[in-house]
């Protein structure tokens, strides 16, 4: 079948027809005979006869083979499914389906490793074919569906199986259960149904539902063509195909449990509309991503997979939500059947490639990702409704939500009313803080913070373009030695004949950048070629003299840094060691003028002392503009302090990701500008603006609180309400002076008295606190270190170096959320381990792979970069909850200066890799890794614990919470 793409493609749409045969006829055998024989069967006909698929030797006698298979075999996943779902408490069931699609996906990854393993075909079904034989004894091993039995009225045996379920169980089931089970079970066997007009006539009645049974067909062809497509092209691709499909594989595992964890958070449609979006967009990409760019490619074919496994989980919770108790099933396997058009269509694909367009499958699961995202809109929100019983229920599903939820609002707005009223004739100095007021009056999210939010999104960008621009400005150049007697104008790069002059590279096809052979006594006029090997001794090498290089987009061609690693690698240290020093200048200026001033004066001189180095002409006036602007310009306050505490941490999180989005434009605006001084006018040109800053934000209202300001503070409070149409009542505003006002009258007592001993002293007292104390300036070491290591090194992988930066700083973004979300779910602790330990294996993957797979490394490289991302968000939670609240900003500060040694060594692990080895670097990202994972067991877990006030119930950290639950 050489050259005969439709040919092959077709066993598998054959195949896939197959399994569409198959529903029918297990529905059948399952329903006449119960579950657990169509599962034996169906399992044991997929063995047998995939065994004698293994002996044929004609196309057609296996093309029909592969339809017998799947038509009388394919059957046992849905037979599986239900068996094991059916006994499952229904708190469970949808963990339990996730788990069954996790298992699936961990198969394919095992086919995956055995088809690697044995590539021949016939010795591979034979291994994958002759295990199944052993499922036969299945038929005895599992126990029959409950709900089956009762169905059929065999209530003894029914009841027997659900005394085995108690005793393997130790639990108590007593005989009035079973009696009102059975009689139950009698009741609705016995009941006499009324005659009802057929169900597709109830349909056609009904617009709202007729609309459903339109759009949800719909997303089920998407979710198969897209879901099987991509496994079948992915053996296609560029690279090693048994690796790739396993990668592919192994990527829906996360996708499953990401849609388990956002659906009931964030909403059905929401994660719906993203997830088909998301991998639309990967899709067209992919599409047309030029040639040479395999990494990136696959990250995003990866990331489209991701995307689609997600959809996959969701849909089958969104579609049975959107249909009546009666018809659910019934509607949910029409779309579930007209789905499987997608997956007879996918096989098709790589023909459909050959033959018309390399890109046409990825164009064609993008449209219709993006078309599926968009019927997403035609429907309601299912999150938190009740599902509908009757056709009326569901044609006013989302309707009543909303009614309800605006009942809520009054009825909350009244009470909250009512109970200002009566906390106002109290008797008492009324206390009101800050967070109070934002929740109970102003609103913790509203259109002024939303201002604010925005505002700090791009001057936190802004930072990121500032903070990183000489990743790019001081990036290694490719160079080589001059050749005098061998260059002729105009001078090429990579002559042909450079073989014959320079040491080979470490890697295949490069040179070496900083030495040249020796002479031989031989003339160049002796010979006809240009310049032949015979004038070389390749026993000698020298180091260059003078230097060609590749381009002069850095200021490694300006300064001459060829080959002085160090000197080019110092401008990073140089420029993270200014930022150290800045913190303490742009404290003391935002503490004696305020944080609008600090923050002001912070964004200008990052610009215009930015915009200076374009004219610098030495490579110390570089250095010296590189500290300077560091020193005064990137200090920045958090403009967020007006966000409500319910959503400050994602507030943190989103500005974490603007950061990201902020790497993500420089590397592009760095790929569009390649010359250093054009890119430095590029980034802080714009950046001049920010003196308008001065009168677009406010001041913080802590700050003119903690001078005693209290008319400028309320007049913002005010404000504050006004843009966000709150009413703002002058008994909380008075509340909330006086607690201001008893907090300075504290402090000047608290500076006037000497009792209290130092800070250093009392953690030297608490054992547990100097544990901490010792151990998480580590953590902020390694996150450090790691962080901007990985940053620094992406430009200096191969491949494009403007790509390899953007997509190590995306992958961030992912890394916040996740952990965002991680963190409330399953603890701090095991968030951080696992992030650590997983950054540390990618680590040392890295290491150990072979010279080439440039593809694979880059994939191990962005899961590093995400998984540091996760431990970046994590970390600064929990150090700040290890500590008591008094001296809890210092600690934390103790921490984060520490961590800048990481941020200052990590510009130097270049020039670590050049003198050494070059897997240096990642060698002691990995260690530091490893470490950091594990002296998080030195310390407590601290979810769902009370934030400690003292440094004894710092000490009692988690065994607090334990007695408590005891």
């Amino acid at each position: 079948m050489a050259c005969d793409e439709w040919k092959r493609s077709q066993i598998g749409s054959i195949r896939t027809i197959g399994t569409l045969l198959v529903l029918p006829i297990t529905g059948y055998i399952s329903d006449r005979w119960g579950r657990r024989v169509a599962l034996t069967i169906n399992a044991f006909n997929t063995g047998w006869i995939g065994l004698v698929r293994s002996f044929v030797n004609s196309y057609e006698w296996f093309l029909a083979l592969e339809v017998l298979e799947s038509s009388v075999g394919a059957g046992a996943y849905s037979s599986c499914y239900i068996l094991v779902t059916e006994l499952v408490g229904p708190k469970y069931r949808v963990i339990a389906g996730a788990t069954i699609s996790t298992l699936f996906a961990l198969g394919q990854v095992i086919l995956g490793f055995i088809a690697w393993g044995v590539p021949a075909w016939r010795p591979l079904t034979q291994v994958l074919y002759a295990p199944q034989l052993l499922v036969v004894s299945y038929f005895w091993i599992l126990s029959e569906s409950v709900r089956w039995l009762m169905s059929k009225g065999r209530y003894t045996e029914s009841e027997q199986i659900l005394k085995k379920v108690a005793k393997t169980n130790k639990t108590v089931l007593s005989d009035k259960s079973l009696e009102a089970l059975r009689a139950t079970a009698e009741a609705e066997k016995n009941t006499v149904k009324p005659k009802e007009p057929w169900l597709v006539v109830l349909v056609f009645r009904s617009r709202v539902i007729l609309s459903r049974c339109f759009v949800s067909p719909i997303w089920w062809i998407t979710n198969t063509l897209v879901y099987y497509g991509m496994n079948i092209n992915s053996v296609n691709m560029s690279g090693n195909g048994y690796l790739n499909y396993v990668a592919v594989a192994a990527i829906e595992i996360p996708g499953y449990w990401t849609a388990i964890l956002l659906l009931d958070r964030v909403g059905r449609k929401p994660v719906l509309i993203c997830a088909y979006w998301l991998c639309a967009a990967c899709q067209f990409s992919f599409a047309f991503m030029p040639e040479g760019n395999e990494g990136i490619q696959l990250a995003l074919y990866l990331f489209g997979k991701y995307c689609i496994a997600i959809v996959m989980t969701s849909v089958y919770v969104y579609t049975a939500e959107l249909y009546p108790t009666k018809y659910r099933h019934n509607l949910f396997a029409f779309s579930s059947m007209v789905g499987r058009l997608g997956s007879i269509t996918a096989p098709l694909t790589p023909a459909l490639a050959s033959e018309v367009w390399a890109p046409f499958p990825s164009v064609l699961f993008g449209s219709f990702a993006l078309l599926s995202g968009l019927l997403i809109f035609t429907t309601p929100e299912t999150l938190g409704t009740k599902l509908p019983d009757t056709f009326e229920d569901a044609e006013q599903l989302g309707k009543q939500k909303a009614t309800t939820c605006a009942l809520v609002s009054l009825c909350c707005q009244f009470v909250g009313n009512m109970a200002g009223s009566v906390r106002g004739s109290g008797v008492g100095s009324p206390r009101m803080e800050l967070d109070t007021l934002l929740v109970q009056e102003l609103g913790q999210f509203g259109r002024f913070q939303l201002r604010t939010f925005l505002l700090a999104a791009v001057l936190v960008m802004l930072v990121a373009w500032s903070n990183l621009e000489y990743i790019f400005t001081t990036a290694r150049i490719s160079t080589r030695c001059l050749i005098s007697e061998c260059e002729d104008e105009p001078m090429e790069f990579a002559p042909s004949w450079l073989v014959n002059a320079v040491p080979p590279g470490s890697t295949e096809g490069s040179f070496d950048n900083c030495e040249r052979f020796g002479n031989t006594s031989a003339s160049r006029r002796q010979f006809d070629s240009i310049c032949p090997s015979q004038l070389f001794d390749q026993d000698t090498r020298l180091p260059c003299d003078t230097f060609v290089y590749e381009n002069t987009d850095s200021v490694v061609f300006d300064y001459g840094l060829a080959c002085d690693e160090w000197r080019r690698s110092l401008i990073g240290t140089v420029t993270t060691f200014g930022t150290l020093t800045a913190l303490p200048i742009t404290g003391y200026v935002s503490d004696r003028w305020g944080r609008r001033v600090a923050l002001t004066i912070n964004a200008f001189n990052t610009a215009w002392l930015g915009l200076t180095r374009y004219w610098a002409d030495t490579y110390l006036g570089f250095v010296l503009s590189q500290f300077a602007e560091a020193t005064f310009g990137c200090g920045l306050y958090s403009m967020t302090e007006l966000v409500g505490p319910d959503y400050r941490v994602a507030v943190g999180a989103a500005l974490k990701t603007c950061f990201a989005l902020g790497q993500v434009t420089l590397g592009m605006l760095a790929w569009a500008v390649p010359n250093w001084r054009n890119l430095t006018l590029v980034i802080y040109t714009p950046q001049l603006l920010t003196i308008l800053y001065y009168w677009i934000i406010s001041e913080s209202v802590r700050w003119y609180m903690s001078k005693g300001r209290f008319d400028e503070s309320e007049a913002l409070l005010k404000k504050v309400a006004k843009v966000n149409r709150r009413q703002l009542s002058d008994k909380s505003v008075e509340a909330l002076r006086h607690t201001a006002e008893e907090k300075l009258r504290n402090d000047l007592k608290v500076e006037g008295s000497s009792g209290e001993p130092w800070l250093v002293v009392q953690v030297f007292r608490h054992k547990p606190i100097l544990v901490r104390c010792l151990v998480s300036p580590v953590w902020w070491v390694t996150t450090t270190f790691i962080y901007y290591g990985l940053s620094l090194n992406a430009v200096n992988m191969s491949g494009n170096k403007y790509l390899n930066y953007i997509a190590v700083a995306a992958v961030e973004i992912p890394g916040f959320w996740t952990a965002y979300y991680l963190m409330g779910t399953i603890g701090r602790k095991p968030v951080l381990t696992g992030a650590f330990w997983l950054c540390a294996v990618c680590q040392l993957v890295y290491i150990f792979l072979p010279q080439g797979m440039y593809a694979a490394a880059l994939l191990v490289y962005l899961i590093a970069k995400f998984a540091i991302a996760m431990v970046a968000t994590s970390v600064y939670v929990y150090t700040a909850e290890l500590y008591p609240t008094k001296y809890r900003h210092s600690l934390f500060a103790f921490s984060s200066m520490i961590g800048r040694i990481g941020s200052m060594l990590a510009p130097l692990t270049p020039a670590f890799g050049a003198q050494w080895f070059a897997e240096l670097p990642f060698v002691m990202f990995g260690s530091l890794a490893l470490v950091s994972g594990a002296l998080i067991f030195l310390t407590p877990e601290t979810l769902d614990t009370t934030l400690p006030d003292t440094f004894e119930q710092a000490d009692r950290l988690g065994q607090l919470d334990q007695e408590n639950k005891t």
